[in-house]
């Protein structure tokens, strides 16, 4: 059952499956432009937390970085959730229908940008 309020935090897509971490748009803190994040990092969250097990065992010696990943923060001026990915996501109509549906986003509020950050490196 997917949350029924918004949710900011990051994400990866495997085997046309999200796995991610996030937090209530609600609990966020904003920093003094009005940007809603959340605190945890990529490779924290992958090497620290293993956040993929016990679902995908096969993952445990793999790079946080070789899957396609992303991040959604809130930007309250313009009321609106800017989600950075790797250009895989953002180019799939799929994929970015799996991050609204977990995230609990409204897709007419979603500007999907992609970042030299979130590129796979494989």
């Amino acid at each position: 059952m997917r949350p029924s309020y918004p949710r900011i935090g990051i994400f990866w897509v495997y085997q046309q499956k999200l796995i991610s971490k996030s937090i209530l748009l609600s609990q966020a803190s904003y920093s003094s432009v009005g940007i809603a994040d959340c605190s945890f990092s990529h490779i924290d969250v992958w090497e620290l937390e293993k956040v993929y097990l016990p679902e995908y065992p096969l993952l445990f010696d793999s790079e946080y970085q070789t899957l396609p990943r992303g991040r959604i923060l809130f930007d309250k001026k313009n009321n609106a959730f800017s989600i950075f990915a790797d250009r895989k996501i953002v180019r799939s109509k799929l994929h970015r229908q799996m991050v609204v549906n977990a995230f609990s986003l409204q897709a007419q509020k979603c500007i999907w940008r992609t970042d030299p950050h979130y590129v796979v490196f494989s």
